[in-house]
């Protein structure tokens, strides 16, 4: 459990880290997709639903929910009924501190068939820690593809997403709250903590 819940994790210090950086500002569209991530860690294939402040991601064994409007993860465990908590900064940007070094509009380009604008940002929080790479946005906001890097100084981590089955409308709001019956379990030892303004790359200390 603890390595699925690591990687979890790290999808979500990935997300709350791009979205920020990306985006001027936050999209209002509601939508439902297929979504490609490639990490440092590993890849993984989740189904993704979302509508503003909210974002609902279900993998293998795992679903993670991020609530920007409320400031908190989290990561539930379904075939054990259980779920666990992880505060996150409570804006859609990940850090009010972040300072961009680059924001650049490079033009029209279609993602699996999807009209997209591509993004270059580079930025880094008051501690130096940066983040840079490209990212590709439809009209309405919505991030179809993402390759970013995040570093400390000392170490890096990089994620790549692509979507496919993207459809725009909307949401449920039951996918985005913890289902009733599910019971809190603590953070196991060794978690990683933070995020730009305090950034830490997931398995560092």
């Amino acid at each position: 459990m603890k390595k699925t819940v690591m990687f979890v994790l790290l999808i979500g210090f990935c997300a709350a880290l791009a979205v920020p950086a990306i985006q001027a500002d936050e999209s209002t569209a509601q939508y439902s997709a297929v979504q490609h991530i490639s990490t440092t860690q590993g890849d993984v294939e989740a189904r993704v639903f979302a509508a503003p402040g909210m974002k609902r991601m279900e993998m293998h064994d795992a679903t993670q929910i991020i609530r920007f409007d409320k400031g908190v993860m989290w990561i539930l465990m379904p075939q054990q009924r259980m779920y666990m908590e992880r505060p996150i900064p409570s804006d859609s940007g990940g850090s009010d501190n972040l300072k961009y070094l680059e924001k650049k509009k490079l033009g029209k380009e279609t993602v699996n068939g999807i009209s997209a604008t591509k993004y270059k940002t580079v930025a880094e929080d008051p501690q130096g820690n940066r983040l840079e790479g490209f990212s590709w946005l439809t009209d309405d906001g919505i991030l179809v593809k993402n390759d970013m890097q995040g570093s400390d100084g000392a170490s890096k981590m990089q994620i790549r997403s692509e979507m496919t089955d993207l459809k725009v409308g909307e949401q449920d709001p039951a996918l985005f709250e913890v289902p009733q019956g599910f019971s809190k379990f603590a953070m196991p030892a060794g978690m990683p903590g933070g995020l730009p303004g305090g950034m830490k790359i997931p398995g560092r200390n």
